[in-house]
């Protein structure tokens, strides 16, 4: 498989280096695509020898990316931030060795999204980053940009894999980003837009904005157009902002379900034994964070439980 990736930047001069590191050996061409920076993401590119190109930034994601994709020679394309890094592994290699079928058009892989400067809590989702260079299969959106959609009506099929992509922009906060994408998103509002609720919701959170958030999640909290994730997902950080108002009561009414999903299982009961601790019902709160899903949940950060472990040593609850 003879793949081109396709990055776009403004100001990744921390980053950049680990990303292009992790591509370079699989990837014969690297196009990268600068939107405005003004630290050293440029020199470093054309340090690396990739084909470095400018653009104008004009507050659409999928524009940029497109430009990009017109650069790539490839016959599949790769696309990653440069804040992420590919990880290479036997399963890697020996999935890119595959022959893949006339209509193989996208290649799912696993994002594993660091949540803290420690790496020690994670969520993963899986998208759609590899996939077939034909002219007619471009990014849609102005903002939180989908390939998918475009590779499907195409005629063509998405197929899996176990290709992991760790991503560290979530360890810790870029206000500029939050500020850009909130704008990018209030921008295109509209009543009816579920998804962009959704994600402008998420950006508040983010933002430590909980009012702004919770008005939202209250608007889509039962919504059919979102998947049955990000309705969880919904719920879980509205039991968090709930929690932070010491709104206990519905803090318990929202969780009043069970993920299929163990990483927000683990996190939803140990937001559940945060209630209980924090109403001094102390053999609940036990009885949440004793549950194996906590242990094993990639959300829940390791040293809280170790904390609520010594707690619960100090009041003699076993």
């Amino acid at each position: 498989m003879d793949i081109s990736a396709a990055i776009i930047v403004k100001n990744e001069e921390s980053n950049l280096p680990r990303c292009i590191e992790s591509i370079r050996k699989i990837c014969k061409q690297i196009v990268i695509v600068d939107t405005g920076s003004d630290d050293r993401t440029p020199i470093i590119a054309a340090n690396y020898g990739v084909d470095l190109y400018f653009k104008q930034w004009s507050n659409d994601f999928s524009e940029a990316r497109n430009f990009a994709l017109k650069h790539c020679y490839m016959d599949w394309i790769l696309y990653i931030d440069a804040d992420e890094e590919l990880v290479i592994d036997d399963r890697l290699l020996n999935f890119l060795s595959i022959d893949f079928p006339a209509d193989a058009g996208g290649i799912l892989v696993n994002i594993n999204n660091f949540l803290d400067a420690d790496l020690t809590t994670s969520k993963k989702h899986r998208f759609t980053r590899i996939f077939r260079n034909d002219k007619n299969i471009r990014f849609l959106g102005k903002i939180h940009e989908q390939i998918a959609d475009s590779i499907l009506r195409n005629g063509y099929k998405i197929f899996d894999s176990n290709i992991t992509i760790n991503h560290y922009g979530y360890v810790g906060k870029n206000v500029d980003k939050e500020l850009r994408n909130k704008e990018l998103l209030l921008e295109n509002q509209s009543s009816a837009d579920v998804y962009n609720k959704y994600h402008l919701a998420k950006t508040y959170f983010s933002m430590a904005d909980f009012d702004n958030a919770l008005n939202i999640y209250k608007t889509i909290n039962n919504s059919m157009e979102l998947s049955e994730e990000q309705i969880e997902d919904v719920k879980i950080k509205t039991a968090q902002i709930y929690l932070k108002k010491n709104m206990f009561d519905e803090v318990i009414n929202t969780l009043n379900f069970v993920s299929k999903d163990i990483d927000f299982e683990g996190l939803r009961l140990s937001i559940l034994g945060a209630t209980y601790l924090n109403t001094q019902n102390f053999l609940k709160a036990k009885e949440y964070y004793s549950y194996p899903a906590v242990s094993n949940s990639n959300l829940v950060n390791p040293l809280i439980l170790e904390n609520v472990k010594k707690v619960f040593n100090m009041l003699h609850i076993v």
